[in-house]
């Protein structure tokens, strides 16, 4: 046996804690705790979502407003170009196909503009062909290739807005030779220069400043006894579906008021103060020209019976 004397002692290691191993332990629970709590966080977030929908599913639905419904049955989808659009294709069953005209309607907005004046439309057009517009295509060739797919060889033209810029392309295609009539809503040139014209102010729209300068400028367009409808129209502006407008240069317009061609009706709102037009005295008998009182730049929504009634007033002497 060894003696307990050369036995030799077994001690522990002394570990000293440093300022810095505490400062790991520290961070170390401060992540577990974060990451617990986002934890949570997610998991009540999917809560809230899921009773959300829950209640959202057996909630009752609101009822469509006739408009609304007559609209969404009447609309189509077409791809071209690997763009898909909507258009509306309205059809009254009513009247043989080969007595009645068709109207294609090139607006500035979207089609549900044109809800209020469809039924009177509807008095002497067989079929009313409206497609929403959209800037990440060629819409001149869109339109031409939906007449194409529809195959409609003879229509009347109505543009507004932003169709103008479509009319100016298809007034070169062959597409022109199968327009029957033409009539230009608040249609011609901005006397002022650009910077100071409403086309500039309205580019703004793409921005997130757009809504303030929409909000005290355009209402100048409206007649004052459409506040509501100006109201409506300040929701719309604060989404980001605004497309770019040009200003029609003067000579251009002159040019086109004297080398058409085709029966023209201009349409103006006397309350409309976006566009000056600019009217030579050598056009006069060019053309066919109505100046709507009490109606701003949407007649179509302000007084749809009389902007209808004084455009067919041409359109029965052509047909």
């Amino acid at each position: 046996m060894t003696s307990t004397r050369n036995r030799k002692r077994v001690t522990q290691p002394i570990i000293l804690h440093t300022d810095s191993d505490h400062i790991k332990e520290f961070s170390l629970l401060n992540n577990f705790k974060k990451k617990l709590l986002l934890f949570k966080l997610r998991y009540m977030f999917y809560f809230v979502i899921v009773v959300v929908i829950l209640i959202e599913l057996k909630s009752e639905k609101p009822n469509l407003s006739s408009h609304a419904i007559f609209w969404y049955d009447s609309n189509y989808l077409m791809t071209y170009n690997n763009h898909t659009f909507l258009y509306q294709d309205i059809i009254n069953l009513q009247y043989p196909i080969r007595l009645q005209p068709v109207l294609l309607i090139l607006h500035g907005q979207h089609s549900y503009d044109w809800r209020k004046g469809i039924p009177y439309f509807q008095k002497k057009f067989f079929r009313i062909i409206i497609p929403d517009l959209s800037d990440n295509i060629k819409q001149a060739e869109m339109v031409e290739q939906l007449m194409m797919f529809l195959n409609i060889r003879h229509f009347h033209l109505l543009t507004h807005m932003n169709g103008e810029r479509i009319l100016e392309v298809l007034l070169n295609t062959k597409l022109v030779s199968n327009v029957k009539s033409l009539c230009i809503i608040n249609g011609g040139f901005s006397p002022l220069p650009y910077f100071a014209s409403p086309y500039f102010l309205n580019n703004f729209g793409r921005f997130s400043v757009g809504w303030y300068i929409f909000k005290y400028t355009n209402i100048y367009m409206f007649n004052l006894s459409a506040e509501d409808l100006y109201e409506k129209f300040l929701d719309l502006l604060q989404s980001k579906r605004v497309q770019t407008e040009t200003n029609v240069d003067k000579k251009l317009w002159d040019t086109f008021l004297t080398n058409i061609s085709i029966p023209l009706h201009l349409i103006y709102g006397s309350k409309d103060s976006s566009i000056k037009t600019y009217l030579s005295s050598h056009n006069l008998t060019k053309y066919h020209l109505t100046l709507l009182e009490s109606v701003g730049h949407y007649p179509q929504l302000e007084d749809p019976e009389l902007f209808v009634r004084e455009y067919l007033k041409l359109i029965k002497k052509i047909v």
